[in-house]
């Protein structure tokens, strides 16, 4: 693949969670981000930075050193960087800075309790752009449980994954929705950029997190799980209750971010998390989200994915596969092709779409 090609694939003016914030505090980390090797690091001063995993002298892995002050230490020759990718330190020319001796850098952007990076031009960087339906991460009435997961599949298969519930009955037997997905009401809504998927039923049966963390006592419920999709691969799932009759989420209202940021082609660093305005205090309640979500995903959603994608080989072009279509794909199918245009308008030298901005 050329490099233009590869620029191509990915969209570009726009941000990706590069990884969690707390993995930066045991010094520097690896991870390859749209096919680039980069290191990330937090200085003294609490400033987390994000450089090109190579030092431009010799061209070792600046990963391999170490943090000093507010930069990072190639292990080869002792040059520290800065989170800007400046030479602040030259142990052979007087310890002088050198301006010109530069590590490529990324715009940072801590929000939500991740690390994220813009990864095309940095003027036009703007943290406005991370959707406000993310906003809930930095909500202190909230407590939220954070996950990792990698998976060997294209990032659009996991957003496929996610789009379409209809496969729960199937693969999740212990968490299948109440009275089968068939029976339950379904809207897919596209706003701008944005895709939303609501599913609802009225006078249904709670599943056993939801009866565990409601107020009501009552037997039945209205229940409801909403996503809403932004480019290139951010997600908002809502999945609550109500007593029959009441509004929206009155009694339980549980947010739960998928964030997806490709590594590869065909390999994807999955970030999510799960939030609740009750029981902050019940660890054992964090233990349960951490466990059932990262069984379910890896034992069964993952293998799936990595499946397609061993059937697809280097293929990432779903459409290319001429795939059956079903009714319960037209919300990733309107998320696939907003991100087709988007990338190709990108190419064109579009700037970065609002999620408000209405996609063709």
């Amino acid at each position: 693949m050329t490099g233009m090609e590869s620029l191509m694939t990915y969209l570009r003016n726009c941000w990706y969670v590069a990884c969690m914030a707390d993995e930066l505090s045991d010094g520097p980390l690896a991870r390859t981000i749209l096919d680039e090797k980069l290191v990330m690091f937090r200085g003294e001063d609490g400033t987390a930075g994000v450089l090109a995993d190579m030092c431009p002298h010799r061209f070792v892995r600046l990963s391999g050193g170490k943090v000093v002050g507010n930069a990072i230490e190639c292990p080869y020759h002792g040059l520290r960087f800065d989170g800007s990718g400046t030479c602040v330190y030259q142990p052979f020319e007087s310890g002088e800075p050198a301006p010109h001796n530069r590590a490529r850098s990324w715009p940072v952007v801590e929000r939500g309790g991740y690390v994220w990076i813009w990864a095309g031009d940095a003027e036009l960087a703007d943290p406005d752009l991370i959707p406000s339906s993310l906003d809930v991460l930095d909500d202190p009435e909230q407590k939220t449980v954070y996950g990792y997961l990698r998976v060997e599949g294209n990032y659009q298969l996991v957003t496929d994954n996610l789009l379409d519930l209809s496969h729960v009955d199937f693969l999740h037997p212990d968490a299948r929705l109440p009275e089968g997905y068939a029976s339950y009401e379904n809207k897919v809504e596209q706003k701008g950029n944005r895709v939303f998927n609501w599913l609802w039923k009225p006078n249904s049966t709670p599943n056993y997190i939801q009866a565990a963390l409601r107020d009501s006592t009552e037997e039945k419920a209205d229940v409801f799980s909403h996503m809403e999709w932004n480019a290139p691969a951010l997600m908002m799932l809502r999945t609550g209750l109500q007593d029959v009759g009441e509004p929206e989420g009155s009694d339980l209202n549980l947010p739960s971010a998928h964030l997806m940021t490709p590594e590869t082609e065909t390999s994807t660093h999955y970030f999510w998390t799960v939030s609740r305005d009750r029981k902050k205090d019940d660890t054992a309640l964090d233990d349960l989200y951490q466990t059932a979500l990262t069984h379910i995903f890896s034992t069964q959603d993952g293998p799936m994915i990595e499946q397609a994608q061993q059937a697809m080989g280097d293929e990432t072009d779903l459409f290319a596969m001429h795939p059956v279509i079903l009714s319960t794909d037209s919300a990733a199918i309107r998320a696939r092709r907003i991100l087709q245009k988007l990338i190709r308008d990108e190419a064109r030298g579009s700037a970065p779409a609002s999620p408000a901005i209405a996609a063709a």
